[in-house]
């Protein structure tokens, strides 16, 4: 199909962008409808407000994504808070009732035994060092009377060659896990452990003599986290006055690792000597 020039009126080639004659430019060549139809131009308009729609909804599913995990989180924690209050609680009741106001009953231990019946007691003591007692010796878990939850070990602390005080350490593993283990929310494992045992000593023992808990404060997940990291004052520390015996209830952070740990002084000794 050929050009015409609307100047000159010369009948040029259809592919021709000049005429032939005069040179001037001739009409761009319309594209076949048929063309048209099969290849339509891109609206970039509608391009760019697709992807900006989409950009948005992926961020905002994000958003939610993560309040949702946050929220799905931080029920689970406290969750497992409030399941380790009650899961142990008659097993602690029996192992801590022996305390009494007239002498520790406690594992086979009384005070001032010395340590030949210790040994009778437990057969494979170890000589410690631990720095909260004049001396000490060790019980690991494995020797036990009864199985107490989460409890580790047992430090004796002997003076004059007689018994005067007892601590147990908790953390997030026992009997049945390996050290190398982790164990999911094993902060507030712990933490569930602690109010489990205020709980019951509470019932056994009566009001403390001596109370820093926040067991009323509502956001519980960033306590935990604060003693966890050793901000200061926030480890919680309960004692109870039961005859001689001071019975201690005692959380906080050492390492970045939430600790728990009860101990049972003979205050005819430890008022005199106490930590050396």
């Amino acid at each position: 199909m050929s050009v015409i020039c609307k100047a000159c009126g010369t009948e040029n080639r259809d592919d021709a962008r000049f005429c032939a004659i005069c040179g001037v430019p001739l009409p761009a060549k319309k594209e076949p409808e048929q063309y048209q139809q099969q290849y339509p131009k891109t609206n970039t308009k509608v391009s760019g407000k697709f992807f900006g729609y989409a950009i948005t909804t992926i961020v905002v599913a994000v958003a939610i994504a993560g309040i949702v995990f946050y929220f799905m989180d931080k029920s689970k924690k406290t969750e497992t808070i409030a399941d380790y209050t009650v899961l142990y609680e008659d097993s602690d009741r029996i192992s801590f009732s022996g305390i009494n106001t007239t002498q520790l009953n406690f594992e086979g231990l009384n005070w001032n035994m010395n340590l030949g019946q210790l040994k009778k007691v437990y057969p494979f003591l170890k000589q410690s060092s631990d720095p909260d007692f004049f001396s000490s010796v060790f019980v690991g878990q494995q020797m036990f009377k009864r199985f107490i939850p989460h409890a580790n070990f047992m430090s004796l602390g002997m003076y004059e060659g007689k018994l005067y005080a007892v601590k147990m350490e908790f953390s997030d593993t026992d009997r049945y896990k390996a050290q190398e283990v982790g164990v999911p929310n094993s902060e507030f494992i712990i933490y569930g452990r602690f109010k489990g045992l205020l709980k019951v000593m509470k019932a056994i023992y009566g009001e403390p003599a001596y109370e820093k808990s926040d067991i009323k404060v509502g956001n519980i997940i960033n306590k935990v986290r604060d003693i966890k990291n050793s901000v200061p004052n926030s480890n919680l520390y309960i004692y109870w006055m039961v005859g001689k015996t001071k019975v201690e209830l005692v959380l906080f952070g050492y390492k970045h690792q939430i600790k728990l740990t009860v101990r049972m002084l003979y205050m005819p000794v430890w008022s005199l000597i106490g930590k050396t």
